[in-house]
């Protein structure tokens, strides 16, 4: 487990500032316009706005360092701020913290498998280092 790499946790911490501020900010704004326009940005905020949000920096994080359970706790948690501020703890809503949990879970499983591709080779060679070119022949000499 990977709990000390550093641009997972910035990534992370945009995804909480993402699911904590944007509805704080957008839904006053919206509901001064009207009670419609208020449940519409709503919608929009936790239907899209948030999954793919929590799906692009999960993919971003997966290529980049890999795979971590972290994905599947923090966007779980990050949502119980706005839960309680816009739906008033109503029970229906439990499904968006099990979702965004389980969507960027997966997302980030998947994209470490691009992770995993591209180091095998690296993890596997018997010295990681290049091959040295025979100065004579000009051809690669095979690793020992």
């Amino acid at each position: 487990m990977r709990f000390k790499t550093a641009s997972t946790w910035a990534l992370l911490g945009i995804l909480f500032l993402v699911i904590a501020l944007l509805p704080a900010i957008l839904v006053p704004v919206m509901k001064s316009a009207g009670d419609e326009g208020g449940m519409m940005t709503i919608l929009l905020i936790f239907y899209t706005i948030i999954p793919l949000t929590c799906v692009t920096l999960a993919v971003i994080d997966g290529v980049r360092n890999g795979w971590s359970i972290l994905w599947l706790i923090i966007p779980a948690l990050a949502f119980l701020a706005p839960w309680g501020y816009i739906t008033g703890w109503n029970p229906t809503a439990w499904i968006f913290p099990l979702a965004y949990g389980l969507i960027s879970q997966v997302s980030n499983l998947l994209a470490s498998i691009v992770y995993f591709a591209t180091h095998r080779s690296q993890r596997n060679a018997p010295n990681a280092g290049p091959d040295i070119a025979e100065p004579s022949t000009g051809t690669a000499k095979p690793p020992a």
